[in-house]
């Protein structure tokens, strides 16, 4: 490569968890790595891949990370910066992947704290050495935690939650420290709440349902908690869809009860190690039936209800348990994911799958005493053909066309299709925007507000868009080895695909509704506005939108 040749040069940031200090963490490194790449001459900046909250020891759900290599792969990318090893993987096998990969399309990657870059130094035992290293040192984080809960639980050493009901002392001595000099902090009754607490586990020992008594709280105009264990942070990134917009406010849901009457903390009391994880690399937390040792710890801090009606509360809870359980893992279905409210925000649901499937707001269930959302139902018939339609008036080529004679009626998708697939800039879009916004003055609010209203939908379309890639890039091969014409047994997974195939595909409303959209809708909607049996706005992977009216229509 020619020494003025300027390189395209992408930074990779991971933070394990999203705590205060770790989003602290993040945007200070965010900061440097946004200077780095804009001052350095030779260098074009090729974007800032990032992962918040996700571990290290897997690339299973690191979107930045896996996008990261892709790009690479794609031609895109021709260094990596980043902060450690640690911060890139902690995984030995998954180390030497990511380096294969980066081998192969001649990338090269600095990581700062070791001072090792592959630009310079070529020894894979090297490198095969720190990644090593760096997969010990996760696994023995995790081992020293372990190690941690099993040798504190005995002596009954463990911290205090602020959950609801509770506070942080704060008094002149608002630390403890036990026998074997183990330091935490004291937590202190809040008296408003801790009756709320009684009430509810009062109510529940004597017989009275989640939601009547969610019902009776909202009744009495007493304020729900924003959570029960801690109280959310507001997120990095704007909202996602399926969740309530804001100012709309749920009140006291079954939700709230059930979590409130699983916590023996109330009681004064800890257990410890509920859940854990198999191992080091598994990302997935399981509840501990008897797998490791469990330590109850009593009179760590002061009660809010007692013991007797705790236990009262959870005879009534597991009998809930062993009536409602769900027996049968979840399905998913084509819409599943993208009908959105428009009154309140939230996903629909389904029921009624065995007959006429029909989709409701989830909001509309709660039955909690507030009238939430009062979105009426639809049909799943009613809306696939409505999609289909909508699809086939804004992607398929007709074949009838007198200025495309001969062309397959999805050749026009296909060609979007790549031009999506191909483009995949959310980094560089959002470092853009960033950039641009960063530029201006403070007086000039109304380019202000333009930049930051296309920011937020950029923050939004490409995460939604990425999410389906997989599916979007399958339906491409579909349509690629189909020549354009025949793709009928494929759509649909038909066991005489064949025979379908043999056949030229018309792409007319009831193969679109039936063949192509039980696989493919996600690949091709991103989501679904509902406002009424009739309005519906579709949200297209081409990042377009467009408004349907069924009034008048005929199905």
């Amino acid at each position: 490569m020619s020494s003025n040749t300027l390189l395209q040069v992408a930074a990779y940031i991971r933070v394990s968890t999203d705590h205060h200090d770790q989003e602290e963490s993040y945007e200070t490194q965010h900061t440097y790595f946004t200077r780095l790449l804009g001052t350095t001459p030779s260098w074009v900046c090729a974007g800032i891949y990032s992962d918040c909250g996700i571990s290290g020891t897997s690339r299973e759900g690191r979107t930045g990370f896996n996008r990261l290599l892709r790009h690479c792969e794609e031609g895109r990318i021709d260094r990596i910066i980043t902060k450690s090893i640690s911060r890139f993987v902690r995984n030995s096998r998954d180390f030497l992947r990511a380096l294969e990969v980066l081998k192969t399309n001649h990338v090269t990657i600095l990581f700062e704290k070791e001072h090792l870059d592959t630009a310079i130094v070529q020894n894979d035992l090297m490198f095969t050495a720190f990644g090593a290293i760096a997969q010990e040192e996760s696994r023995s984080i995790s081992a020293n935690i372990r190690w941690g809960i099993r040798s504190r639980g005995p002596r009954g050493e463990t911290r205090n939650i602020p959950i609801y009901g509770y506070r942080y002392d704060v008094s002149d001595h608002p630390f403890q420290v036990t026998d074997s000099g183990y330091t935490f902090r004291k937590v202190q009754i809040v008296e408003d709440e801790a009756a709320v607490i009684r009430r509810i586990f009062q109510e529940t020992a004597d017989g009275s349902s989640y939601i009547s008594i969610a019902r009776s709280l909202n009744r009495d105009r007493i304020p729900a908690p924003a959570g029960i264990v801690s109280t959310p942070r507001q997120a990095r990134f704007p909202p996602q869809n399926g969740v309530l917009k804001p100012g709309i406010t749920e009140g006291w849901t079954a939700r709230h009860i059930t979590q409130i009457i699983r916590l023996e903390r109330y009681t004064g009391d800890v257990l410890l190690q509920k859940t854990y994880r198999p191992d080091y690399k598994c990302r997935r937390t399981l509840r501990n039936h008897g797998e490791l040792p469990q330590f109850y710890i009593r009179n760590h801090h002061p009660a809010i209800v007692s013991r007797e009606l705790f236990l009262q509360a959870q005879t009534i809870r597991q009998i809930n348990s062993a009536r409602y359980a769900r027996h049968t893992a979840p399905i998913f279905h084509p819409l599943s994911g993208r009908l959105v409210c428009a009154h309140c925000g939230r996903f629909y649901r389904t029921r009624n799958r065995r007959n006429r499937p029909i989709w409701y707001c989830a909001s509309t269930t709660q039955d909690n005493g507030l009238d939430v959302c009062h979105a009426p139902i639809v049909y799943e018939s009613q809306i696939m053909d409505l999609c289909a339609r909508a699809f086939a008036e804004r992607f398929l080529t007709c074949s009838s066309d007198p200025e495309c004679p001969g062309q397959a009626p999805f050749s026009s998708l296909l060609s979007q299709l790549e031009t999506v697939v191909q483009a995949d800039d959310w980094e560089q879009d959002t470092a853009f925007l960033q950039k641009q916004l960063s530029a201006l003055s403070e007086n000039n609010t109304e380019k202000k507000e333009t930049l930051t209203a296309l920011l937020h939908h950029t923050e939004q379309y490409w995460p939604a868009l990425d999410a389906d890639y997989e599916l979007r890039r399958e339906a491409i091969r579909l349509l690629r080895s189909a020549g354009g014409r025949h793709i009928g047994g494929g759509l649909a997974g038909s066991a005489d695909a064949n025979a379908s195939a043999d056949r030229s595909w018309s792409g007319s409303i009831s193969e679109i509704s039936t063949q192509l959209f039980p696989r493919y809708l996600k690949a091709f909607i991103l989501s679904i506005t509902v406002f009424s049996p009739q309005r519906y706005r579709i949200y297209w992977f081409d990042g377009s939108c467009s408004d349907e009216d069924l009034s008048g229509r005929l199905f």
